[in-house]
């Protein structure tokens, strides 16, 4: 049950953080409160499952770049994926979709970063 703790951290972290994030802004637009809540949960696991993926191909955490790219890399894929098969999300690309993206990248970083797999 150990093992799974701060991977549980890190969604539920995520994911209160990114519902915050699309309720607030204007620049993403998920029509139901049904469909908020499933974006920002696959969101939110595929970013905790970065750690674990870390270390089942021996990449170290040491190194930042790697990890502030790859969920970079897994923001950018996951959400395109979704804004093509959920109905109902809208997303307009300007300067504050840029700033919800740097945020949530560096705030997942940190998550990674510190909160460990126990």
């Amino acid at each position: 049950m150990n093992n799974i703790t701060g991977f549980l951290i890190r969604i539920i972290i995520s994911a209160v953080i990114l519902f915050a994030l699309i309720s607030k802004t204007d620049c993403i637009d998920i029509k139901t409160l049904g469909g908020t809540i499933l974006t920002v949960s696959i969101i939110s696991f595929f970013n905790a499952l970065i750690r674990p993926g870390f270390s089942l191909f021996k990449i170290p955490l040491k190194n930042s770049l790697y990890l502030i790219f790859s969920i970079l890399a897994v923001n950018i894929i996951i959400s395109f994926i979704l804004i093509n098969i959920l109905p109902g999300i809208t997303v307009i690309f300007n300067s504050s979709l840029l700033g919800v993206l740097i945020f949530f990248v560096l705030l997942n970083a940190t998550l990674n970063k510190f909160i460990e797999d126990r």
